[in-house]
């Protein structure tokens, strides 16, 4: 988006911006439900319901024209300036707002009833949150409505403090197998570079080919985790075993 030398480049960029930040509280409910166990399970409601508002909101933030990002304006000396539908950034923000106020009744009801090592991650995880989401919903939401655009790079930059206390309650109490988290980030990073390569296909042959090797690296990263998975729960149960065969031995 700051590097874009036309508008219509920047108003594109604009567009895949807003749709991959609406992801991040998507993703968030789901981490929010499943933590701390990886054998939780979703309801059937939860698995149909919580990814609607998504699909409703990209669709709005992708299409050009009567979507959610109107035109962008460029200027040399201070941020772009974004032109919103006004109602459909109403509907975005309160998407926002919605699923992350979501996402802190169920950590906070999880917080208050954890204990131990549990209570510690959790606390890490609502401090990277808090502070990434009252940063970025002031500077990449509210000032907007204004016409205030020259904070406008600070989300991006917000998001970090989330990272950062997630990664260091990884790191610090292993909170999650990391060989499954890199593998996850990899497929998830790959397949979003080829989703966007959809709207940037200049002819119809061009999208096809596009659609088809993204849906088919899809299946193949979807495989790729499963299999990581697999192993790392091989690899822990055999561990478990080793440490049962050890205490039996001692005895």
């Amino acid at each position: 988006l700051r590097s874009a030398v036309t508008e219509e480049v920047a108003t594109w960029a604009a567009r895949a911006l807003y749709a991959t930040a609406a992801l991040i509280p998507f993703a968030s409910v789901y981490f929010a439900s499943l933590f701390p166990s990886e054998r939780s399970k979703l309801t059937y409601a939860q698995k149909t319901l919580i990814p609607l508002p998504l699909v409703a909101i990209l669709t709005l933030t992708l299409l050009p024209s009567i979507g959610l990002i109107e035109g962008v304006v460029l200027s040399k000396t201070s941020e772009p300036e974004i032109s919103f539908n006004l109602i459909q950034h109403t509907f975005y923000a309160l998407y926002i707002i919605g699923y992350f106020s979501w996402v802190y009744v169920i950590l906070f009801t999880k917080f208050f009833h954890a204990k131990n090592i549990l209570r510690i991650q959790l606390a890490y995880i609502l401090i990277g949150t808090l502070t990434t989401t009252g940063i970025a919903v002031v500077t990449n939401l509210m000032l907007p409505y204004f016409g205030i655009f020259s904070l406008n790079w600070f989300g991006q930059i917000g998001i970090l403090a989330m990272i950062t206390f997630i990664l260091y309650s990884i790191l610090k109490h292993h909170l999650f197998n990391i060989s499954v988290i890199a593998t996850e980030i990899f497929v998830i990073v790959l397949e979003l570079t080829l989703f966007t390569q959809i709207f940037i296909a200049q002819t119809t042959q061009e999208r096809l080919l596009a659609i088809g090797i993204f849906g088919g690296s899809l299946i193949i990263g979807l495989l790729l985790i499963r299999s990581v998975i697999r192993e790392v729960e091989a690899r822990q149960h055999i561990e478990k075993l080793a440490t049962d065969l050890r205490s039996a031995n001692e005895r």
